[in-house]
């Protein structure tokens, strides 16, 4: 699924939409998928006037201690369109991000690094 733009304070008028340019798939953990979990992690992250992600946080997740690492580093590398955004400044974002175990062969190793 294409990430959705969260909103900037009030609901309705603060609505922005923005578009993801890059937004890969957190890698699964092995632990996933030795395991077969599948699970989801809520981030939250500051969207810069470039388009780029910072302070990447997790306000939760499920099952905890599995999948934050990976999503965090996949966040970090994501990069959105901010051509029609007339937001002076940074914007907050929040995104569920569902993850599943069998994805596990999908992994790019070196975005790891």
């Amino acid at each position: 699924g294409k990430s959705k733009a969260g909103n900037l304070g009030d609901q309705g008028s603060g609505y922005v939409e923005i578009i993801p340019l890059g937004t890969r798939k957190p890698n699964i953990p092995e632990i996933a998928w030795k395991n077969k979990i599948d699970g989801w992690v809520l981030v939250a992250f500051t969207l810069t006037p470039e388009g780029r992600t910072k302070n990447v946080r997790i306000l939760d997740s499920y099952p905890r201690g599995i999948f934050e690492e990976k999503t965090i580093k996949a966040v970090e590398d994501w990069l959105y369109d901010m051509r029609d955004v007339r937001v002076k400044g940074e914007i907050i974002l929040t995104q569920r991000i569902e993850l599943k175990w069998k994805d596990y062969p999908n992994n790019n190793l070196r975005l790891d690094l």
